[in-house]
């Protein structure tokens, strides 16, 4: 009589380039916890806020926004905004009081264009909230219905621009742009950023 092998209820994965993440995706899906290794911080740092770039700038200057999390889905879909679009301010509430002392007491982040205007306040406590999450924090629900609500908002309204194209990757290293042509067809071809179809165009 066979053996039962049960499964593993803790993997390791040394190296998260094009192999290794995908290959942590899968195992992970599966509900295995996965341990993740690499040379390079920045992939491990970008695999634990969830981003799913591990390179993003070969976006160029572009601001990529999921559309759509699918579970267990191995194929992750974002828009991409103009970097030129997005605006940081100082808010003063307590400037108009001439004789009264005040400092600054938020940032706002604004997003104006592709039909729409969004706007991010960010405060010390929304500022803590970001940094936490670019270390690769996860809320709990009781947070994400506190301060993250107001990131969550600031997302939904700039996704709720009507759009023509999506940028589709699996690996994280190679992105695949689906685009709505003017007769209605959809095409898929390989994403470049501007700086790579340059250097591609005059090589050497």
């Amino acid at each position: 009589m066979a053996a039962r092998v049960s499964a593993p209820r803790k993997v390791a994965i040394i190296g998260l380039g094009k192999l290794g993440a995908p290959m942590a995706a899968a195992v992970a899906s599966r509900g295995i916890q996965v341990i993740g290794a690499d040379l390079d911080p920045s992939k491990v740092e970008a695999i634990n806020r969830g981003e799913g770039l591990l390179d993003p700038t070969r976006l160029s200057d572009s601001l990529a926004l999921q559309v759509r999390q699918v579970e267990r889905g191995t194929v992750r879909s974002y828009r991409l905004y103009d970097a030129n679009k997005f605006h940081l301010a100082v808010s003063d509430a307590a400037s108009r009081a001439r004789f009264v002392e005040h400092i600054p007491d938020a940032l706002i982040l604004r997003f104006s264009g592709q039909g729409n205007e969004a706007e991010l306040v960010i405060n010390l406590d929304v500022f803590e909230m970001l940094d936490r999450l670019n270390h690769g924090y996860r809320p709990s629900l009781e947070e994400e219905q506190g301060y993250y609500l107001s990131l969550a908002v600031f997302k939904n309204v700039l996704s709720a621009a009507p759009y023509q194209e999506v940028i589709l990757t699996a690996t994280g290293h190679e992105f695949y742009a689906v685009a709505r042509e003017g007769d209605g067809r959809l095409s898929m071809s390989l994403f470049e950023a501007p700086e790579e179809a340059a250097a591609d165009a005059h090589p050497g």
